[in-house]
């Protein structure tokens, strides 16, 4: 997925965001809210994977199998 992808998401978080304004009662505000917020965790799962993809994301440490055992491995520099 692209930063249009993301900048798409968001636009439609904004819009969701904007209808909940004009809801005409708190249920469907609520859900329109719910959806918006669903919009932006997809946001941020899509500019992660690009992060991602570019080696620059996460400095948790990554786990890796090593004949039987798991390995914690640190992306940290020393």
């Amino acid at each position: 997925m692209s930063s249009g992808t993301a900048k798409e998401y968001e636009d439609f978080a904004r819009d969701c965001v904007r209808l909940a304004n004009q809801a005409d009662s708190p249920e469907l505000r609520e859900k329109l809210l719910n959806l918006a917020r669903e919009w932006m965790h997809a946001v941020m799962d899509v500019e992660d994977a690009a992060s991602a993809k570019e080696g620059q994301w996460s400095k948790a440490p990554k786990q890796r199998s090593s004949g039987g055992s798991t390995v914690l491995m640190s992306t940290e520099p020393n």
